[in-house]
């Protein structure tokens, strides 16, 4: 049974065996947290549940710069980003086995102490990118949350190191 699926373009063609298994799973509840409807649900209900959660999503956009730092600072803080050492508190991440560092495409768990418990929480690594140019040096991470978790969002990191004077930037 083909179970397999391929992709064109973006879309996703799926086998009718495994079509059947999900209308079977979706038969028999398989989805816990997931609304399903008979048919299109309404545009305008949908679009009313997704003002509902960007009402209840927390957006920080925020940087810091570290004057006369330079590569030594970069590296720092990008060792701190490969292990997803982020969060500080009593919070540990944990990567798959063998694995030491992050990288695009990993489910990383994670566990924080909340009052007196410890949810453990999954994650994905969603893009992954270092770029090391003539003038800068930059590294890009996004990691999303998975229906196993206590938020609901994702982390954007993006670690620049500037190589040259300009622009009110000091030199690395």
């Amino acid at each position: 049974m083909g179970l397999c699926c391929a992709t064109f373009a973006g879309a996703l063609i799926f086998s009718p065996e495994f079509r059947g298994m999900v209308k079977g799973a979706l038969a028999d509840g398989a989805l816990p947290g997931v609304d399903v409807f008979p048919a299109l649900p309404d545009a305008r209900q949908v679009q009313e549940r997704i003002e509902g959660k960007m009402a209840n999503t927390v957006a920080v956009k925020d940087s810091t710069i570290i004057s006369g730092g330079g590569n030594d600072a970069y590296e720092l803080v990008k060792k701190a980003v490969l292990t997803w050492d982020v969060y500080g508190g009593d919070t540990k991440v944990y990567l798959p086995k063998g694995k030491v560092v992050i990288e695009k495409d990993m489910v990383i768990g994670i566990s924080t102490k909340l009052v007196k418990i410890y949810p453990l929480s999954f994650e994905d690594v969603a893009e992954f990118h270092e770029h090391d140019g003539e003038d800068v040096k930059r590294l890009r991470v996004v990691v999303g949350t998975r229906k196993e978790n206590i938020v609901d969002g994702n982390y954007d990191v993006e670690l620049t190191l500037f190589k040259k004077d300009g622009n009110g930037r000091q030199k690395g």
